[in-house]
Formats: C-alpha cells, sequence, structure tokens
C-alpha cells in the first residue's frame, strides 16, 4: 500500500462520517414530499422508507442494489422530465420561461466575480462542482466498490465516463426543473405567500399545483424522488457496512470466521446504520436550505478523502505520517469553518444575498414572511462567511499543504516508493523507482486489491 493501515482506518472513518451525516437528507426529502403530498409524519415516512432499504439491502446484498440502482435511475430521470415539460406548457411555453427566468436574474450565470463570500457566482459554482465531481467518482467508496467488480481497467475507464455524464444529466434536469418552478411564480412566490412554510417545499407544491388535473404524474414525481432516495440510501448503506466490517471489525475477529458468521454481522450493521440514519432526521429537519446543507457535508468528508488520495498519488514525499496528519487537519480545520457557518446561519447572522421574489400577483397575506433582519455580515468572521461551494476544494487543499508540511518533517532517507503506486504524470520526476517485493502485480489490468492476511502492508493485485 502506498500508506499504512492506520491511514486505511482513517480514511473508512472519513467515509463513514460523510454517510452519517449525508443518508439522514436522503431520507428526509422524500420523507418531506410525501407528508406534504398525504399529509402523514414524516418520521412515519422516514421509517418506513428506512426499513424497506435495509430489508432488500440485507436479503439481496451487491446485486440487489446494483439491479434496483439501474432501474430506479430510469424512473428517476422519466419523472424529471416529466416535471420539466408539464412545467414549460403551465408557464406558457419555453420562450416564456426563458424570459421570466432573465428578467429574474435566474440565469445570472456568467457572474466572474472572485469575491468568495458570494453564494453563486462562476467561479464558487464551477470550482465547487469540479471538486465534488472528482470526489464522487474517486475518492468514494462506493464508487471504488463498483469500479473493483469490472473485470477490466477499461470497462473501469467507461463505467466512470458513464458515471460522468449522468451525474451532469441530473445536474441539468434539475436546473432545468428550478428555473420552470420560477417561472411558474415568478409573480407569486409560494414561500413569500405563505402557501409553503419552508423553501424545500416549492418542488413538491410546484408538481401538486401543475399536475392536479393530470392523474397519474404527482404518484410518477414522488415514485421518482423515492428512487433516488432509495438508489442513494441502498448503495451508501452497502458500501459502509463492507467498510465497517473490513476495516474496522475484522482485524478483531478470529481468522476461522464463516461465511454464515460474516454475513450476520454485514447484516447487522446494515441495520444499525438505518437505524441511525433515521434517528439523525430529527437533526436535519432543523436545517434550513437541505442543497446547501448537502454540500457542506461534502466538505467535512469527501475533501479530506480526495485531499490524501491525491496526496499520495501526486507527491512522492508524501509518508504515512504525514497522510495522518495532513488528514487529521484537514477534517478539523473543515468540521470548525462549518460548524462556524451553521451556528451564524441558526443565530440569523449570517444570510446570503438572494436573487428577487415577486408577490405582486398574490391574493393573500404575505406580510410575516416579508419582514427583513437587519446584521452586519461583517461582523462574522470570513472564514464563516465563505460560500458552501469552495468547503470540499479548501479542505482538499488543506489536506495536501499539512501533509506535505508533516511528510517532510517525518521522512526517511533512502525509502523507495513504487512508481505503480503513484500518478504516471509523477513517474518523470522520480529519480529512483525500484518495485521491493512489498508489491507483486500478476495483471495490472485488473483492479482486484486484496490485503495479505497475515497482518503486513503487501498488496497483491492479480
Amino acid at each position: 500500500m502506498r500508506f499504512n493501515t492506520n491511514v486505511l482506518r482513517l480514511v473508512s472513518c472519513l467515509y463513514i462520517i460523510g454517510v452519517l451525516s449525508y443518508t439522514p437528507t436522503v431520507l428526509y426529502l422524500p420523507a418531506l414530499t410525501f407528508s406534504q403530498v398525504t399529509g402523514f409524519g414524516v418520521y412515519t415516512i422516514t421509517i418506513i422508507v428506512s426499513l424497506i432499504c435495509v430489508v432488500y439491502t440485507c436479503i439481496g446484498g451487491f446485486k440487489a442494489v446494483i439491479w434496483t440502482d439501474a432501474l430506479q435511475f430510469a424512473v428517476m430521470i422519466g419523472s424529471m422530465l416529466a416535471v420539466v415539460i408539464i412545467g414549460i406548457i403551465s408557464a406558457g411555453g419555453f420562450s416564456m420561461v426563458w424570459k421570466e427566468a432573465i428578467n429574474g436574474q435566474r440565469l445570472d450565470i456568467f457572474d466572474f466575480s472572485f469575491d468568495p463570500t458570494l453564494r453563486d457566482s462562476f467561479w464558487s459554482t464551477f470550482i465547487g462542482n469540479f471538486f465534488f465531481l472528482i470526489s464522487i467518482t474517486s475518492a468514494n467508496q462506493s464508487s471504488m466498490q463498483k469500479y473493483l467488480a469490472l473485470s477490466d481497467f477499461k470497462k473501469v475507464k467507461n463505467c466512470m465516463i458513464i458515471h460522468f455524464t449522468g451525474i451532469v444529466i441530473i445536474k441539468l434536469i434539475t436546473a432545468a426543473t428550478g428555473i420552470v418552478a420560477y417561472a411558474n411564480y415568478a409573480h407569486c412566490d409560494p414561500f413569500l405567500s405563505n402557501k409553503i412554510t419552508k423553501p424545500d417545499q416549492l418542488m413538491p407544491y410546484f408538481v401538486m399545483d401543475t399536475t392536479r388535473n393530470l392523474p397519474g404524474l404527482p404518484g410518477l414525481y414522488i415514485a421518482g424522488i423515492f428512487c433516488a432516495a432509495l438508489s442513494t440510501l441502498s448503495t451508501s448503506l452497502n458500501t459502509t457496512s463492507a467498510c465497517i466490517y473490513q476495516d474496522i471489525i475484522l482485524p478483531f475477529l478470529s481468522r476461522d470466521i464463516t461465511e454464515e458468521c460474516r454475513t450476520k454481522i454485514l447484516k447487522v450493521i446494515v441495520v444499525v446504520l438505518g437505524t441511525v440514519s433515521v434517528l439523525l432526521v430529527i437533526v436535519i429537519e432543523q436545517v434550513g436550505g437541505i442543497f446547501a446543507f448537502s454540500t457542506l457535508i461534502q466538505g467535512i468528508s469527501g475533501g479530506p478523502l480526495l485531499g490524501i488520495l491525491l496526496l499520495g498519488i501526486l507527491f512522492p514525499i508524501a509518508t504515512t505520517k504525514g497522510a495522518l496528519i495532513g488528514g487529521a487537519t484537514g477534517l478539523t480545520f473543515s468540521t470548525w469553518i462549518i460548524a462556524g457557518n451553521l451556528w451564524y446561519k441558526s443565530q440569523g447572522l449570517l444570510r446570503y444575498e438572494e436573487k428577487p421574489a415577486s408577490v405582486e400577483n398574490c391574493t393573500t397575506s404575505t406580510d410575516s414572511n416579508l419582514k427583513l433582519i437587519e446584521f452586519d455580515k461583517n461582523d462574522v468572521f470570513i472564514l464563516y462567511r465563505i460560500s458552501f461551494w469552495y468547503y470540499c476544494a479548501i479542505s482538499t487543499i488543506m489536506v495536501i499543504i499539512s501533509g506535505i508540511i508533516a511528510s517532510w518533517f517525518t521522512k526517511k532517507d533512502n525509502v523507495t516508493i513504487n512508481s505503480d503506486l503513484l500518478s504516471p504524470v509523477m513517474h518523470r520526476f522520480l529519480t529512483k523507482v525500484e518495485h521491493s517485493d512489498d508489491c507483486v502485480y500478476y495483471d495490472l489490468e485488473k483492479a482486484n486489491v486484496l490485503v495479505n492476511s497475515k497482518g503486513s502492508d503487501k498488496i497483491t493485485v492479480r
């Protein structure tokens, strides 16, 4: 391995933290949608969804997750496209949607300001999405699990291309959905007119309002939301349970453990993770703006994970102690600034500038939501005011810088590094490369990495 098992456990803990922080939002959103449509309690729906997902993940395992993900993705895309089309028709056509979006400043995407405190500028969204996509496709356990299930490296590359393309398609469709929803309510904002109590309720309200005369479409939308939730949740439960078992529990178990016992342990872990996710929904419900919150969470776990990966494959000087110190520093720093950001938001002392919204055509009272809170954002420390888009990038860079510095002071002389553990772009900068006996390679096309069971740090790729 590039680093030892201590770094492996740190990375596993970072991934587990990220999953436990993110899965409650995945559970909360469909529960909120279904609750608004049917009147059922959010917690009741959350428990039911989690139970369904836990059951088929435990019974079907990895294959069940793959097949259900594929089916759920198709339903999700179909429902989103249907909502966009119906919304365009309801708004008066594509030209009207475009006109309202322009007039409402919803297409001002080329704001090249370098002010890091702006919530959405060109640079913040570009940098944020760039680091997010790299993190989710290259430094994420759920992605790596699928890559390792493939038979050769060519299929891995094709899978990454499909994965990246799918993410881009979903982002474009969701952006289009938001623009269409705005065009329908450009002159009577549902939140300001008290028709909804939370901004996160806008899409369910929009769907029910525009499709109330079209039987079946509200159900299709709800099905799409639940498919997205179940797909994400099942993948997270499957990969996280494997991660906990392999990296944390297995070293303490007997080598003679049976397959039946192993399966039971994995199922118990899945049940525990599902239960914890349900309990954490209570916390998520108190957070305003689920999208921003989920992006913040990516900065806590995804940033340090990506930082450790880049530190290992791009910097030959990096040592195990450097990776540990860098990872811990990045996690601590990102947690600090994100906690400060959330605290000031909860106190009403930090609010990002919002796009204009109108209530000129509303017939209901709007007084309660039109009251403005006076505050001076300059009273808030600048790191807490930085746009949430930058947090993943900041934590990644923090890990690399602190890791390099720590590695410089902890490096040992005459240490050779196997070149296959470094990115090919770095090979030209190596002054001495030796293939040690710690790594044996039979077929580099197969990325099936097995840790030697004898307790050493040797790796066999076969």
